[in-house]
């Protein structure tokens, strides 16, 4: 556990969490989310946030990155993330009648959660998360990457290259234009291209987290930026299934 305590070292004097981490890896089984499949790594909170799991991969050698982020989730749900997911299971239900519109709301709160704890790793971690940008960059600037991924992946694979735009913007790199551009560029402005706008809008309404916190510490998130991460998970939720909740 040497290396994964030195991470959680640094991760902490970054983040400055507070609760207990315990990490430990876990079979596939364990790592599975509904509606989306199995991660290489997940984080649970309990509601009192005194304490914080992080399950990984057994059978998969991770890179430092995915365990910052997963560390990043711990911070984001410290700073508030848990009270925008109470609000988000209250419209689960009172809206979804179906099991795919549950699982569609589930699918939403984790892409919510997720380019969050992305705009975290790369603003706190830019030397570490160097290389996963990198990949990422080649992977959502390039015509031929994207189309690519949207034939192996279909909104899916679109919806990253949205998120990862999102994340990179908020976390101070600037606008990212380029990536904008290169969904024009291989999808011209059909059907693609408009699921991939409707979708880069709703996450742009997502709070930018530790930008102007001159004190080198996040601060909690206040009630209109819940509200902000509620709304959106809700924008996502209709583009995908047409139905608008409340």
């Amino acid at each position: 556990m040497g290396r994964i305590s030195d991470l959680e070292e640094i991760s902490k004097a970054r983040l400055k969490f507070n609760g207990v981490v315990t990490v430990k890896s876990a079979p596939e089984s364990e790592l599975m989310v509904q509606g989306i499949g199995a991660n290489t790594a997940v984080t649970l909170s309990t509601s009192d946030l005194s304490k914080h799991l992080i399950k990984y991969a057994a059978n998969l050698r991770l890179e430092d990155s995915v365990f910052f982020h997963e560390f990043c989730h711990v911070k984001l749900n410290e700073i508030g993330f848990k009270k925008a997911e109470a609000l988000i299971e209250d419209a689960v239900a009172k809206c979804c009648s179906s099991e795919s519109e549950i699982i569609q709301m589930q699918i939403a709160r984790v892409l919510v959660a997720e380019t969050l704890a992305d705009s975290i790793l790369y603003r706190f971690f830019r030397k570490e998360s160097e290389d996963l940008r990198g990949q990422l960059d080649y992977s959502f600037c390039m015509t031929h990457s994207l189309r690519t991924i949207e034939r192996k992946y279909g909104l899916q694979g679109i919806t990253q290259a949205a998120a990862y735009r999102v994340a990179k913007e908020h976390s101070g790199f600037g606008d990212q234009v380029s990536l904008g551009g290169a969904i024009r560029e291989a999808f011209g402005r059909g059907e693609v291209a408009k699921s991939y706008d409707a979708i880069f809008a709703a996450l742009s309404e997502l709070p930018s987290i530790g930008s102007g916190d001159s004190d080198d510490t996040v601060r909690d998130l206040n009630d209109g930026e819940v509200r902000a991460i509620v709304d959106c998970a809700l924008r996502l939720f209709e583009i995908k299934t047409g139905k608008k909740c409340e």
